[in-house]
């Protein structure tokens, strides 16, 4: 919750948060706050770090899709593109199988798997 909460200046809460995290390193929901503090500050780099920590401390669809928004906001689509994927992946209630557009996308055009 507070990663979550509204605010224009992150500094004093993300400054808090990393003091947290000396005692609390691999804290998914930790990492996953600094992640969106960091992201408040614009600091994208060290976002993309708390975030990617976050996900490998313990994967989660919350990890992937703030890390996949973040990746397509700097221009890594494939990257963002996997995140989303493993994250859709995570949900408590995965997607139905539903036939896919294969035969209608051109090779060049498709994703690697």
């Amino acid at each position: 919750l507070y990663g979550r909460i509204p605010r224009e200046s992150a500094q004093k809460q993300l400054a808090i948060a990393e003091v947290w995290l000396r005692q609390h390193s691999d804290d998914p929901e930790l990492l996953l706050c600094l992640g969106r503090l960091a992201m408040v500050e614009r600091q994208w780099a060290k976002a993309r770090d708390f975030l990617e920590r976050s996900h490998a401390a313990r994967p989660s669809e919350e990890a992937c899709l703030e890390l996949g928004r973040l990746l397509t906001a700097v221009g890594d689509h494939a990257t963002a593109a996997e995140v989303f994927r493993v994250g859709t992946g995570l949900r408590s209630s995965p997607l139905p199988e539903l036939p896919q557009p294969d035969d209608v996308v051109p090779e060049t055009h498709r994703l690697e798997t």
